[in-house]
């Protein structure tokens, strides 16, 4: 996007709140916007706390075809960070003793034969440490039809997860749509229910976010969404096609004061139980700071739930401060580098962890 552009674009939108504890809002904010500018940003930051957005900054188009800047209520798509959700309602099924961690699939998946269901955990999977093969990315690289298929989670189990392990579960950590795919399976098995239906009942509502979404034909026409550029000067469209049985691991999509009260809920006393909460920010995975479902960071001596997503032209970033109840939020949606926003979030975050 061109300077002038995002300079004429520009939004900045202040919503009264409490101050922060160890830096003024003007501070954050001062920080957001030469960030915002020297980096050419087109999205919106926010920053929470116990679950409301105080201090929320927009920037650029939302859409560049039709001239609308990005507001407060813009939505995007937030990759992995929908595994938080995913995690949230798996977790949640485990407090109401439907689910166990450490029960093997086929426990709920008896068609898995051999060591995937035997030996292998449910906790593997949200921890991407299964050392189940990801078949079917591997397929789709020879298969574009697979992007675009209608099946079901439970038929791409059925189909993919056959033979060997690669690996023992829990030896290593294996970033895999499939693992993802199997959860919803499972969820969908143990519930009865759509996976959309139950994560509505499971975690949304509960979480007081029902305008969070979830993309199952793909993101084109989803409303209020904005849609994500591979370039600005033409305007090209880089909106991935991603298969609804693959929500479960990046198809979500949300506002910036959503994934505040959502970060909130998930990881306050709202929606889990100690034990769960627990659970969701015991690094497993050590040398990739990855715990059940995201990643967990210690900055300062502070215990941050730190987790990114990228798809597409999209990216977020979600940091949400455990003992302080402090949220920071970034969503994009032009193909920007993700460890410029990282370091966005590491100052922010840093920042009130010296306090």
């Amino acid at each position: 996007m061109q300077r002038r552009q995002l300079l004429a674009g520009m939004a900045v939108c202040s919503l009264a709140g409490r101050a922060a504890r160890a830096r003024t809002l003007v501070d954050d904010g001062a920080a957001i916007d030469a960030w915002a500018a020297a980096n050419r940003f087109a999205g919106v930051a926010a920053i929470g706390r116990r679950g409301k957005a105080i201090a929320t900054r927009c920037f650029g188009l939302a859409s560049i075809e039709d001239q609308q800047p990005a507001t407060p209520t813009t939505k995007y798509a937030i990759g992995s960070i929908s595994k938080w959700f995913t995690t949230a309602a798996v977790l949640r099924l485990c407090d109401q003793g439907c689910l166990t961690l450490d029960a093997p699939l086929a426990t709920w998946l008896p068609a898995i034969e051999g060591a995937a269901g035997t030996e292998v955990r449910l906790v593997d999977l949200l921890c991407n440490s299964s050392g189940i093969p990801d078949r079917l990315i591997a397929a789709a690289k020879t298969d574009p039809a697979i992007r675009s298929s209608e099946a079901s989670a439970g038929e791409m189990v059925a189909r993919f997860v056959t033979g060997d392990l690669a690996f023992v579960p829990g030896a290593r950590f294996d970033y895999t749509v499939l693992n993802w795919v199997i959860v919803r399976a499972l969820l969908e098995r143990v519930t009865g229910a759509p996976f959309a239906a139950l994560m509505r009942d499971l975690v949304l509502e509960p979480a007081g976010v029902p305008g969070v979404g979830i993309a199952e034909h793909g993101f084109a026409g989803v409303p209020g969404l904005a849609p994500a550029y591979r370039s600005s000067g033409p305007p090209v469209r880089k909106l991935d096609s991603v298969p609804g049985f693959a929500a479960a691991s990046g198809t979500f999509y949300a506002n910036a004061g959503d994934l505040v009260t959502a970060a909130h809920a998930i990881f306050g006393a709202r929606l889990l139980s100690p034990t769960s909460r627990k659970a969701m920010l015991t690094v497993r995975m050590v040398e990739d700071d990855y715990a059940i479902g995201g990643r967990v960071r210690v900055l300062d001596g502070r215990t941050w739930a730190w987790e990114t997503g990228r798809i597409g032209g999209y990216r977020a970033h979600v940091a949400h401060d455990t003992a302080d109840d402090r949220t920071i939020v970034v969503l994009g949606n032009t193909d920007m580098d993700q460890g410029v926003i990282e370091m966005l979030v590491e100052t922010l975050a840093g920042a009130d962890g010296r306090a």
